[in-house]
């Protein structure tokens, strides 16, 4: 496989039972998909979880690795089901693991240049199957070392997207499949350490987890997946141009703080 699909920091072993994923923040795009895609669309890339990895960047000195997207979404995302039951059951609107819109309902690709099925499995093999075989490999690395490991899946998302919620989304929301994905330790911990500070936290509303969540999470098997989206104007300016120095560093302590303290609940689980 030619085209780097995602990017790993990472120490030479894993200090702390937790790995980070970040599978939307990507904005490249194979040559061969580009020319597919609508060139306003190509251009922006909207939906695009912009510099999230920055904002974790702090991991790699804790002895976290994280894992994050190099290909934007719309090449294939990695946080859907390829196939099987949608993540929600409600009205709003749902793109899949080949998005054919925007959240907002904008064509991506020209005219007649839809991905066919043949396309679909092509991107599936060589995209979307490799990242989470990656993931899988860090949380068994991890196991190795730790009795219980979190994957924690890192979001972020624009203030208001009325197709997904009537209602602009709170600053951060935690999502564990309605307690499916982690054991209620970690879930309460996080919420604490969250909503110990000046942010409005939501729990599994409107966001309980995507495919992430939902695939890796299996606290009978002691592996934990935790979801954490954000909205973007918590950490960056407006036009989402560049991280806001002063609001991303309000953030970064507070998710270090949180991932330090899921750490410790981690290594005393039996």
């Amino acid at each position: 496989m030619s085209f780097p699909i995602y990017h790993l920091r990472s120490t030479e072993a894993a200090l702390k039972p937790i790995i980070v994923s970040v599978p939307h923040a990507g904005t490249e795009v194979p040559d061969e998909v580009a020319q597919t895609l609508r060139p306003d669309i190509l251009k922006q890339l909207p939906d695009t979880d912009w510099f999230v990895p920055e904002l974790y960047a702090f991991c790699t000195s804790l002895g976290i690795p994280m894992i994050h997207a190099r290909l934007s979404r719309y090449v294939v995302d990695l946080n859907r089901p390829m196939e099987g039951p949608a993540l929600y059951t409600d009205q709003r609107r749902q793109t899949d693991a080949m998005p054919l819109t925007t959240f907002d309902g904008v064509e991506l690709y020209e005219a007649d240049r839809r991905p066919d099925a043949a396309e679909r499995e092509r991107r599936a093999r060589l995209y979307y199957q490799p990242y989470h075989a990656a993931v899988q490999q860090l949380l068994l690395n991890t196991q190795k070392k730790f009795k219980h490991v979190l994957l924690f899946d890192a979001h972020s998302i624009r203030r208001s997207v009325p197709s997904l919620a009537k209602d602009p989304f709170a600053d951060m929301i935690v999502g564990d499949r309605e307690g499916a994905s982690a054991d209620h330790r970690l879930s309460e911990t996080l919420l604490r350490v969250l909503k110990n500070s000046p942010y409005q936290i939501t729990y599994n509303q409107p966001f309980k987890g995507g495919q992430i969540t939902r695939a890796f999470g299996n606290p009978a098997n002691r592996v934990h997946a935790l979801q954490l989206e954000m909205s973007q104007d918590v950490y960056m300016n407006e036009a989402r141009s560049r991280l806001d120095a002063v609001k991303s560093a309000k953030v970064q302590n507070l998710l270090q703080t949180a991932l330090l303290e899921l750490s410790a609940v981690l290594e005393t689980m039996p």
